[in-house]
C-alpha cells in the first residue's frame, strides 16, 4: 500500500484541478464535434443533450448523514431498510430495483448530489443500471427515517 502524503501531494493536486477540468472540456467539445459531424454523414440532426427534470432536482439534491446514522453504524442499511418496509415507507417511496443502502450511505458525504450518487452506483454494476427514481426513493426514505438530511 502505498502511503499517500496529503500535505506534499495534495497541494500539487490542488494547483491542477484547473487543468484536469479543462481537459475534460476540451474531450467532451471533440467529442460532441465527432458526434454531430457522424450524425450529418449518416444523414440525422446531431443530439441535443439536456438533463431531464428528474436528473436536474437530483443534482440539486446534496445528502449528507447524520449523527443517527453514525450511532447505528455503516453496516446498517439492512436494518434500515426493514425499519422503512414496517414504517410503510417503501408504499410511499417505492424501490422496484437494486440499489445498495449503505452504498447510498457511503456516498452522502455532502460532496455527491443524488444524480452524482447514481452515477457512481452505475459504475460498480455489473449489466444494468439502477433507476434515477431508484436511487431518489431511498435517499427519500432515509432522510424520512432521519439517518440523511438534505
Amino acid at each position: 500500500m502505498v502511503n499517500w502524503d496529503w500535505k506534499m501531494h495534495g497541494d500539487f493536486i490542488a494547483g491542477h484541478i484547473d487543468n484536469i477540468e479543462e481537459t475534460g472540456k476540451a474531450s467532451l467539445a471533440g467529442f460532441t464535434l465527432y458526434a454531430d459531424q457522424k450524425a450529418r454523414l449518416l444523414g440525422l440532426k446531431p443530439l441535443k443533450y439536456s438533463m431531464s427534470a428528474a436528473e436536474k432536482e437530483a443534482s440539486k439534491t446534496v445528502p449528507v448523514i447524520t449523527a443517527k446514522l453514525t450511532e447505528s453504524g455503516y453496516g446498517a442499511g439492512r436494518q434500515i431498510m426493514r425499519e422503512a418496509m414496517e414504517e410503510g415507507l417503501t408504499e410511499k417511496y417505492p424501490v422496484e430495483g437494486r440499489p445498495d443502502a449503505n452504498e447510498i450511505l457511503r456516498l452522502c458525504d455532502g460532496n455527491h448530489n443524488v444524480l452524482d450518487i447514481k452515477i457512481l452506483l452505475d459504475g460498480q454494476m455489473k449489466t444494468g443500471e439502477i433507476k434515477l427514481a431508484d436511487v431518489v426513493n431511498t435517499v427519500n426514505i432515509l432522510t424520512v427515517l432521519g439517518y440523511l438530511e438534505i
